[in-house]
């Protein structure tokens, strides 16, 4: 094995403890970790810009600060990336798209000043579809991002680049954000662990950002790691009020790292395989099923819930908010610089230009009636389970039309989302929800369960997910372009 993949799947909890005792410098690690990007994203694709010579001078910084004896952030000299539609100062920010191909900021965003004042070191910024707006990493700026299970297929999006990183061994961890499943997809397809926080958990901030919807919808900052614990380091680091973000919650978080392993003995689990109407492959059927069963063997209880909602209707009444608040926030960007967007982006904003009032309004009531129901479901029980996705990873470009044999709803074919109904709900409600791996299909690629929680208990959804990791170690699972270029 080269020297630079000797720490490369070791979670960021156990990378910290190293640096901290001065058994690993900052620099070596960061040196290492920019190898592995050198070797893997020709292939992967998952970065459009990479930043070495700031990584290794924050990383001799950060070295300074442990030898001085100074106080230490939770993510002290550890790798992250940062996803590309978030401003960072001085250094490229696209958001996917060719019209900001050349934009540079001059102010971090909230999520970056906080992740930097915990120390931790980008290595540069991870590939996303354009402006975020599909569940696969593609636009003009470049080639698609791939799957590190399968180099043919999708890494999901839209933080594609971010997931496929992790999986790759590149980073440990990776800023997100999720939108509409933005963060769980690509957990799901490349084998993570990724969490969309409580709505507004995580400030962040406008100015000098390119924002395609306003905050108050429905984005949440998310990690996506290998282990539980590392994405709880990432929230308890980043977490907590902002007046730089009015939508944020203005309470402070829970700490989370010393209640990881406290159990979820005597926890009522509610468990669909379908949310109701949505179809579901078969092998992700079968994993889903015996991975929420499993929640029994936890000391928690485990009911099958019969949802009885209209996936299609939902998914109307999610893109004609999404979309009417995207051509708000850019439809001049659109009019005047179309032509350089991916045709399924024109289309977007197309549908949002055409949402009449009476029609927004429907919508935004048909939302609460889903808030609604989803908070009855949390009146009898802690925690709901669902697939996080309907299918594993495709081929690039080869979007599903039929699961099973069944052909999916002409609506959500026409958008590329009918593998994803289990995702953009909890958008809409703003409950924390994470994509846990839970197995694999019988090609070899990762499928994914999704824990939901109460609005504002992220601290349930990681116990959960830590008990099942620590009887289903999925870390130990390292993907076939990770192995064959750390042998060569």
């Amino acid at each position: 094995m080269k020297p630079h993949w000797e720490l490369a799947f070791k979670p960021a909890s156990q990378l910290r403890e190293l640096i901290i005792n001065k058994q690993v410098s900052p620099v070596d690690i960061i040196k290492d970790s920019l190898k592995r990007l050198e070797e893997l994203n020709p292939t992967l694709n998952a970065f459009l810009t990479v930043t070495p010579e700031i990584a290794i001078e924050e990383a001799r910084k950060a070295e300074k600060a442990i030898m001085s004896k100074q106080n230490l952030g939770l993510l002290h000299g550890l790798p992250i990336a940062i996803k590309d539609h978030i401003s960072t100062a001085g250094i490229r920010t696209t958001s996917g798209s060719l019209i900001f191909k050349n934009n540079i900021p001059n102010k971090d965003d909230l999520i970056v000043q906080r992740l930097k004042s915990a120390g931790s070191i980008s290595l540069g910024k991870t590939n996303l579809p354009e402006f975020g707006m599909i569940a696969a990493t593609e636009n003009y700026l470049g080639n698609d991002c791939v799957n590190p299970w399968d180099i043919t297929r999708i890494s999901g999006g839209s933080s594609g680049g971010a997931a496929a990183s992790v999986a790759a061994g590149i980073t440990p961890f990776s800023q997100g954000s999720d939108g509409g499943g933005s963060i769980r997809i690509p957990a799901s397809l490349c084998g993570n662990f990724g969490i969309k926080p409580t709505t507004g958990r995580i400030p962040t901030t406008t100015k000098g950002v390119i924002r395609t919807l306003p905050q108050f919808t429905f984005s949440a900052i998310s990690p996506v790691s290998r282990t539980v614990k590392d994405s709880a380091l990432f929230l308890q680091s980043v977490s907590g009020p902002s007046l730089d973000d009015p939508n944020c919650i203005m309470t402070q978080p829970p700490n989370l790292l010393d209640h990881l392993e406290k159990g979820i003995h005597g926890y009522k689990i509610a468990w669909s395989p379908n949310l109701g109407s949505a179809l579901v492959d078969k092998e992700v059927a079968e994993s889903t099923e015996i991975a929420a069963k499993s929640f029994q063997s936890f000391g928690a209880n485990v009911d099958l819930f019969p949802f009885s909602i209209n996936n299609e209707s939902l998914f109307r009444c999610f893109s004609t908010i999404m979309y009417t608040m995207m051509y708000q926030g850019m439809g001049n960007t659109w009019e005047k610089h179309g032509a350089k967007m991916k045709p399924w982006l024109q289309t977007r904003f197309e549908y949002g230009s055409n949402v009449t009032g009476k029609d927004f309004v429907l919508a935004m009531e048909e939302m609460e009636k889903w808030k609604h129901t989803i908070d009855s479901v949390f009146e009898n029980y802690d925690l709901l389970l669902t697939p996080t996705i309907s299918v594993p990873a495709f081929q690039c470009g080869k979007w599903p039309t039929e699961i099973n044999s069944s052909k999916i709803d002409e609506f959500s074919v026409s958008q590329n989302a009918g593998f994803y109904h289990f995702a953009y709900p909890f958008n809409m409600s703003g409950n924390p929800a994470a994509s846990i791996p839970c197995g694999f299909s019988s090609e070899g690629l990762p499928i994914g369960l999704q824990i939901i929680g109460k609005r504002g208990d992220e601290l349930s959804v990681l116990k959960a997910s830590t008990e099942y990791e620590k009887s289903h170690p999925w870390a130990k699972f390292i993907p076939p372009i990770s192995i064959k270029t750390m042998a060569k």
